[in-house]
């Protein structure tokens, strides 16, 4: 079994965009789904500047569908890094494979508070 810091290693170097500055403001895409007829966020795409590009995932149950997307969401991110593909265009992939609301400037701030209180 790997100790913490091994895994901080693996996490820290996989390929990413560049951060998010969170007192900001960001182009905010909401994923959702339909589950148990009902509408459950997965999660929350979010890009700002020329290049930064990040997912924040919704709280849900281990076995919800929207897990399986949050995963694929994470899996596409972190494929287009390491494939230098450009931001947009995978926002563009991710919001053409899942469902969203429409994308918005938002304060980053005030969306994580709100998320915090969900």
């Amino acid at each position: 079994m790997r100790n913490r810091e091994q895994i901080f290693d693996k996490v820290a170097e996989s390929p990413r965009y560049p951060a998010i500055d969170w007192t900001e403001i960001g182009r905010v895409a909401e994923l959702w789904i339909p589950e148990d007829g009902k509408h459950c966020t997965v999660g929350w795409l979010i890009s700002q500047g020329a290049d930064r590009l990040a997912f924040t995932p919704s709280n849900v149950p281990r076995d919800s569908t929207a897990r399986i997307i949050q995963d694929d969401v994470w899996e596409t991110l972190r494929d287009g890094a390491a494939a230098g593909r450009p931001r947009d265009e995978v926002w563009d992939q991710i919001l053409t494979d899942w469902l969203h609301k429409t994308p918005a400037d938002q304060y980053l701030p005030a969306l994580m508070a709100d998320i915090h209180v969900r």
